[in-house]
């Protein structure tokens, strides 16, 4: 069974959590009569500190989560922008260039929070409100309930995209390394496969397969690196000829 290595917790904290658990492989081998079979084992926690494809995903997906939680955070610090407002702020701030009406209504929404916040807080604070101030009040109202909102649906779609990402990461390396094992695994004829770091375990003279596993998993993933790049000088040759 193999549990899942890539596994995010998106709360308010934005709390990233990595698990990463063992596994246990039946390999296919014969059994001979009165004779127990070879067991091996597989120190999984250094298995995945010298994968290079799982360190390398493992370092992208949480940069990918880090430009996730930024975007969180940033729509936070302008909570009190209309959704309209909130856009039009996106649209200026990834501009390449802007010229000087846009540069000052930049400036203009990223005061427009505090301005708001400051003036809500102070019509809260009032004992008596005119009728002019209690619309103003119930506009500034609205407009946090609705920006609070917003921000919720923003959170739901960042947690599902990462379970998303999460997944397909953790479904393709799961397909490697259990390939990989389960090579080594009949190479031995071993009839179990289990993590060496699991509490209790005593296994007599098992044999240990981690350099095993990882030489064919990372030979895999620096032929894959190989395959990806253009053969020297067959772009020359592809432009000489003719």
């Amino acid at each position: 069974m193999f549990t899942k290595h890539f596994r995010i917790l998106l709360r308010w904290g934005w709390v990233v959590g990595v698990l990463l658990l063992g596994y246990a492989l039946w390999a296919q081998g014969e059994k001979t009569e009165n004779v127990v079979p070879p067991m091996g084992i597989i120190d999984m926690q250094r298995l995945f500190e010298e994968y290079q494809e799982f360190q390398r995903e493992n370092t992208k997906f949480q940069q990918y989560v880090q430009e996730l939680q930024t975007q969180l955070k940033e729509r936070q610090d302008h909570i009190f922008l209309t959704s309209e407002e909130w856009e039009e702020f996106l649209t200026l701030r990834e501009k390449q260039s802007l010229n000087e009406q846009e540069r000052t209504r930049l400036r203009e929404l990223n005061r427009l929070t505090m301005d708001r916040d400051r003036r809500l807080e102070e019509l809260r604070s009032k004992e008596a409100l005119t009728k002019e101030e209690e619309k103003e009040k119930e506009q500034l109202e609205r407009i946090f309930a609705q920006a609070k909102t917003h921000l919720q649906e923003m959170l739901d779609k960042v947690n599902k995209e990462a379970a998303r990402v999460d997944k397909e990461l953790s479904s393709r390396l799961e397909q490697k390394i259990q390939a990989a094992v389960r090579t080594v695994a009949q190479k031995h004829s071993l009839a179990l496969v289990v993590d060496k770091n699991i509490r209790g375990l005593f296994v007599i003279n098992p044999v240990e397969v981690t350099d095993e596993v990882l030489g064919i998993l990372n030979a895999g993933e620096a032929a894959e690196e190989a395959t990806e790049q253009p053969a020297e000088g067959a772009g020359a040759e592809g432009q000489g000829g003719g």
